[in-house]
């Protein structure tokens, strides 16, 4: 939960569904945002150092790498509510675990 800012307990009670699916949503989309990015900037730099690229069949930065959301029918970025549920529940299951490790 740390890593879209949020702590367990915000997460489990006090957020509601819909805010829980846009948090995931946007967090989602600048993950994809960041390996896209990586991927543009390799295949200019490779651009650059390699005369022979589109010998290699390398044409676009498509060419270096496909991401597994590209490969599908692209799948709806906002988690639907058993992903929700499921989350909700392992976060859960790890506060009870933490509870009796420090009793």
């Amino acid at each position: 939960m740390g890593e879209i800012g949020y702590n367990r307990n915000e997460f489990l009670h006090d957020l509601k569904d819909w805010e829980i699916r846009a948090i995931i949503s946007g967090y989602r989309k600048r993950e994809r945002t960041y390996c896209m990015m990586t991927r543009w900037s390799t295949f200019m730099i490779m651009s650059t150092g390699m005369a022979d690229l589109k010998k290699a069949g390398i044409s676009d930065p498509e060419d270096i790498m496909t991401f597994a959301w590209e490969k599908a029918a692209e799948r709806d970025t906002i988690p639907d509510m058993d992903e929700i549920e499921a989350y909700r529940k392992q976060l859960q299951a790890e506060n009870e675990q933490n509870k009796k490790a420090e009793d």
